[in-house]
């Protein structure tokens, strides 16, 4: 889990009905604390209508300093570590492996 994220995913602690109670079998019940990091993560990165400009503004000079579009891109970059460089280095994977 990324780290930062602890916090965040703590105020989803109070829905009741994210609870598997119910499931007492310890080998398929899955850790409450994990479907709520995953709702937090769906809402916060896929949420339909969103758009990551909304966030981070305008990408072009990002994008520009990570090398992408002269394909001069460092790997060792430590920006590739943020949250958006790994989103960014994601959406490279995704695009090349649909190749």
């Amino acid at each position: 889990m990324i780290p930062h994220l602890t916090d965040e995913i703590k105020k989803f602690s109070f829905l009741p009905h994210m609870s598997l109670d119910h499931i007492t079998d310890s080998q398929i019940r899955p850790k409450d604390r994990f479907l709520r990091g995953h709702l937090f993560q769906t809402l916060s990165v896929h949420l339909l209508g969103g758009d990551v400009q909304d966030d981070f503004g305008d990408l072009s000079d990002y994008l520009q300093n990570l090398g992408i579009y002269d394909n001069n891109i460092d790997p060792s970059d430590p920006e590739w570590e943020t949250l958006l460089g790994r989103e960014v280095w994601a959406m490279l994977v995704r695009s090349q492996l649909a190749k």
